[in-house]
């Protein structure tokens, strides 16, 4: 398996991962984030609801419950993991200039 990559279509509001898509909040809610060392807008989410939430968890089980628990081997899924948690380092260098 590659590496996992993501990129936004429309960066003007950061979509909600759900069912390996990404989508907007149900109620269209956002939230803005704010460089607290300038005030300068850096981006805006999308606001998970309870709604969203509770879609994301049960997809999150069925693929574990299915294919993702039984196919892959737990080094694998933690690989993944990582991998995962990189992007999200890297995001964060990539919003905050560092």
């Amino acid at each position: 398996m590659g590496p996992i990559t993501c990129h936004l279509a429309d960066p003007s509001a950061a979509l909600l991962c759900s069912n390996n898509e990404f989508v907007p909040s149900s109620n269209g809610e956002t939230f803005s984030t704010v460089n607290p060392a300038t005030g300068e807008h850096l981006l805006d989410f999308h606001a998970a609801s309870a709604e969203d939430v509770d879609k994301a968890v049960a997809a999150a089980r069925k693929a574990f419950k299915t294919t993702w628990g039984r196919n892959v081997a737990a080094t694998e899924r933690a690989r993944c993991t990582l991998d995962v948690a990189s992007l999200q380092i890297e995001s964060w260098f990539e919003i905050t200039d560092h």
